[in-house]
């Protein structure tokens, strides 16, 4: 477990904090791109592996250190322990902070939209949001009508350069690039059966992730497939590598963040064909079902054919979330 810095500064009142639980893109980006200064606790993604002496420690000294009414941006994913220990520095220490939860789709949203586990998600956001005046900001504007009243603010786009090849670890030479973390909510059963219907024809073909978050089905099946962990050089270079790349989610009202990084390196991005995406990439993305043959399929006809990529509607894209970033600042009094 990392320890946190001890800094024994207080801070403003209109001080802004994020702090960081998990080591997300998002959570990278945005408190940059807010300007505020970030804090990173490291917790387990298990709900019930995170309550733990150690971790209450780690969070009441945090919280202790901060002055009242100080603002707090915490990312959240469903694991609400964070606030629960919130609540009890609150009660203790008279401190009464002003809370905004920065939630991932995965705090308000089961991979099955209809299941008892997002009922139970969301009405624990709902507590948190009537009973104890929690502000909530989602990542997509179709989740407003999810997770009512909250604040729409968009992941900024990355700060990408190409990577020299003296920094790399590894070569790499590839024709398609299926982008995932492997976890519950990808269709990794499918992205297996596509990669090796496309490597039959000679194409090479590889799947990110790590392999410790397969089953023993699937690491057979997908032998040698798999880039395993990869340091950022690494990672950035095998997508300039790459003609193609695809990512894929099966879980509802998710904007997939991985467009973002191969679009910047004017790849061919293939995705599923979610209302979010297509509302958010329009054109600078290609559509498929989450289907094997229906991928693979594409995927040939897409090698084929002289795409030429729009420069012009990326930049717009950008200033456009870039915008609306800068919106959510001045709303939060940030600026």
């Amino acid at each position: 477990m990392r320890k946190i810095e001890k800094d024994n500064a207080k801070y403003d009142e209109n001080h802004f904090m994020y702090l960081a639980l998990h080591k997300s893109p998002r959570s990278k980006a945005l408190p940059k791109h807010f300007g505020i200064q970030s804090k990173f606790i490291p917790l387990e993604e298990n709900l019930y592996k995170s309550f733990s002496i150690s971790n209450s420690k780690l969070l009441i000294s945090f919280f202790k250190k901060i002055k009242n009414r100080s603002n707090l941006i915490i990312e959240y994913d469903g694991n609400f322990f964070p606030q629960v220990v919130l609540i009890f520095v609150n009660l203790i220490y008279f401190k009464r902070f002003r809370i905004i939860l920065d939630c991932h789709v995965n705090s308000y949203m089961g991979v099955d939209k209809y299941s008892i586990r997002t009922i139970i998600k969301l009405l624990i956001l709902y507590v948190f949001k009537v009973f104890f005046r929690v502000k909530t900001i989602v990542h997509n504007r179709r989740s407003l009508k999810v997770l009512k009243k909250s604040i729409y603010c968009p992941t900024p786009f990355p700060n990408l350069k190409k990577t020299s090849h003296d920094k790399l670890n590894k070569n790499f030479e590839n024709d398609v690039l299926i982008i995932s973390s492997l976890n519950k909510d990808e269709p990794v059963d499918i992205f297996i059966d596509s990669a090796l219907k496309l490597k039959s024809l000679g194409l090479k073909v590889l799947i990110t992730g790590r392999e410790d978050k397969l089953n023993e089905s699937q690491k057979s099946k997908g032998n040698q497939l798999f880039s395993g962990f990869l340091e950022k050089d690494d990672y950035t270079q095998l997508i300039q590598n790459s003609k193609i790349v695809i990512a894929m989610t099966i879980r509802e009202y998710n904007l997939l963040f991985a467009p973002r990084e191969a679009l910047q390196y004017s790849k061919i991005c293939l995705v599923n064909n979610s209302f979010e995406n297509k509302e958010f990439y329009s054109d600078l993305c290609q559509y498929c079902d989450i289907n094997a043959d229906l991928i693979f399929s594409r995927v040939v006809s897409l090698l084929s054919e002289r795409i030429k990529f729009n420069d012009y509607a990326l930049d717009e894209l950008i200033k456009d979330t870039d915008k609306t970033i800068n919106e959510v600042k001045e709303c939060l009094f940030i600026k």
